[in-house]
């Protein structure tokens, strides 16, 4: 439930007012039961709640979505980063996170330009958005772009291992104890 599903609520009551929109939901566990049993309330063809994709299809799955969307409630922010949003630069789509501006993966949308960060604690403000979001492709391009720019930046393998050896030859160096005065 960290990853507040009411949030996805209010934005399916959004969109099932327009044609042109769907939002899928790919998740299991607690907070998808929770959306499952109100879904319902809104239109089925303005949500759809799919279980976990085999890993093999992640990337289909992140490449069909004209946005992707990053959820974590304000008081699981201080321990939480979700692993989904470095995903999600790699598939060079925009994101709309709601999170609070401290969280790390926050952060790192703000500096790759790469999305919108809004508070998880107003459902209403998300929603709208979101819906800001999908209606200005302009937008949606320059942060899927900027998104992809910062992962092959950031990501790259070499650059990666270069540094972790780095860090893994440091840390094996012998230590030295210097001698004792006696």
């Amino acid at each position: 439930m960290k990853h507040r599903p009411d949030l996805l609520l209010e934005l399916a009551k959004r969109i099932e007012k327009r044609a042109d929109m769907r939002l899928v939901v790919i998740a299991g566990g607690a907070g998808a039961d929770w959306l499952a049993e109100r879904a319902p309330e809104v239109d089925r063809d303005a949500l759809r709640i799919l279980p976990f994709q085999p890993y093999e299809r992640i990337s289909e799955s992140l490449g069909t979505a004209d946005v992707l969307i990053t959820l974590l409630d304000s008081e699981a922010s201080g321990f939480a980063v979700p692993s989904k949003t470095l995903a999600y630069l790699c598939a060079g789509r925009p994101q709309i996170i709601a999170a609070p501006k401290e969280n790390e993966a926050a952060r790192v949308v703000v500096d790759a330009d790469a999305g919108i960060v809004v508070s998880p604690d107003h459902p209403a403000e998300f929603a709208e958005a979101a819906m800001k979001l999908m209606d200005d492709s302009q937008a949606r391009i320059r942060f899927g772009r900027n998104a992809r720019e910062y992962a092959e930046r950031k990501f790259a393998i070499i650059r990666v291992a270069d540094r972790f050896l780095e860090v893994f030859n440091w840390a094996c160096e012998p230590v030295r104890i210097p001698p004792s005065r006696h």
